[in-house]
């Protein structure tokens, strides 16, 4: 089916690897990603793999590494820019050219913040509970 979109699509797609934790999504994804992606999403300007596992991944630490990324710039160079002004230059380069974004374990961020009170929430507890030391 991930073979079949990457085909297919024309246009910004959201597409999701559904499964009981546990079952091979990262692993599954992963394998296309790197060996199937580069060869029917063609032309594609590159490929980005961000996990929510990591003890960095903040949207912070992706805009910047990303806009880094697509830019052909250094990471010192985006940190210097304001981040609002890095997320929208981030999205202008992300609408010029193709790139394949994968976000693995992206679950634990909303499920994270599936409440009424989410915009009370401190993100330091969020942290502890999420394992996103």
């Amino acid at each position: 089916m991930l073979t079949e979109w990457a085909a297919t699509s024309t246009a910004a797609v959201f597409n999701f690897v559904v499964a009981i934790g546990g079952m091979g999504k990262s692993a599954l994804t992963w394998k296309w990603f790197n060996e199937i992606a580069p060869e029917v999403m063609k032309p594609l300007a590159g490929r980005i793999w961000w996990s929510f596992y990591e003890s960095d991944a903040r949207f912070e630490n992706f805009v910047i590494r990303a806009l880094a990324y697509v830019t052909r710039r250094r990471k010192e160079e985006i940190e210097d820019i304001l981040p609002s002004e890095r997320e929208s230059q981030l999205l202008a380069a992300l609408n010029k050219e193709p790139f394949l974004l994968v976000f693995d374990g992206l679950e634990r961020v909303m499920t994270a913040y599936a409440r009424m009170d989410a915009a009370r929430m401190p993100d330091d507890d969020l942290d502890d509970r999420t394992a996103n030391l």
